[in-house]
């Protein structure tokens, strides 16, 4: 008869044991979610995230007083053994929560390590390999739908002497303000590039002729405009030569990249510090 009296006790304080376990579960399972709704860059996923989390809590507070409600209770073997989904369910939640920020991390990881091989690391520009895509992709998209494309070509004058003469520490800082003010003067459709030690590109679609010329011209400007400020004191003042070509009917990404460049180095052979349009 003993033991018939003390089993409702032991049970409940086992039922009670589970509740409490399941509430912990899913008080772990929060951080992974909150975590994961941070590293989310859409707005709408992030909310759905936030609201997951909202249910946890709603969860994790049915737990506990679930639990409470189980000590007034009394409680047989199947009671016992149906309170195991507190902890299964809430051991799912954290299981998906901890997998869920895993894939997060590892998405953004592999997304880093796509944009830094596209990426120049010291210009923070599209390198080389980034404009010969994006220059295929929009002589492509260019033909089929008739805009027109342009094709600026740009060359930092004179780069070796400031290199000879100020160091390459500070041929670096023209380079960074140079592709600042390239990224700067650039649309948001267009595509700014570094191709070369001293030499930057930026593909222009939608314009062309006079409109693609003004484009380059505000450019050069700005350039010859903007010092250097050295760290040391003083600046350097440089400027750029362009070349510019629009694309032709037929033409391939390859022949008008020739073309514009061919125009830079007739703008060099000209004197520099202007703008030349190709042939």
């Amino acid at each position: 008869m003993r033991i018939i009296r003390r089993c409702p006790l032991s049970l409940n304080g086992l039922v009670l044991a589970v509740h409490i376990a399941g509430a912990c579960i899913a008080l772990m399972a929060i951080m992974p979610l909150r975590e994961v709704a941070r590293l989310v860059s859409t707005l709408g996923l992030r909310w759905a995230w936030r609201g997951l989390i909202l249910l946890t809590l709603c969860c994790l507070g049915l737990l506990l007083s679930d639990a409470v409600a189980s000590l007034h209770k009394v409680m047989d073997g199947w009671d016992a053994a149906a309170s195991c989904v507190h902890i299964l369910g809430p051991s799912f939640v954290l299981g998906v929560a901890t997998l869920s920020r895993r894939t997060a991390q590892d998405m953004l990881r592999i997304r880093a390590l796509e944009e830094a091989a596209f990426i120049d690391p010291l210009t923070g520009l599209a390198n080389r390999r980034r404009f010969d895509e994006r220059l295929t992709d929009e002589v492509r998209r260019a033909r089929a739908i008739g805009l027109p494309l342009s094709l600026l070509v740009l060359d930092i004058d004179h780069f070796k002497r400031v290199n000879d003469i100020h160091g390459h520490a500070a041929g670096d800082l023209v380079l960074k303000q140079v592709a600042t003010l390239v990224a700067a003067k650039s649309r948001h459709s267009d595509t700014a590039c570094r191709v070369g030690g001293e030499e930057f590109v930026v593909i222009v679609p939608g314009l062309e002729g006079a409109f693609a010329a003004a484009s380059a011209e505000r450019l050069r400007r700005a350039v010859a405009e903007t010092g250097v400020p050295l760290e040391g004191g003083g600046e350097i003042r440089t400027t750029v030569s362009l070349g510019l070509a629009t694309l032709r009917p037929g033409e391939t990404a390859d022949l008008l990249f020739r073309r514009a460049d061919a125009a830079l180095y007739g703008a060099k052979r000209g004197g520099r510090d202007r703008v030349s349009l190709a042939a």
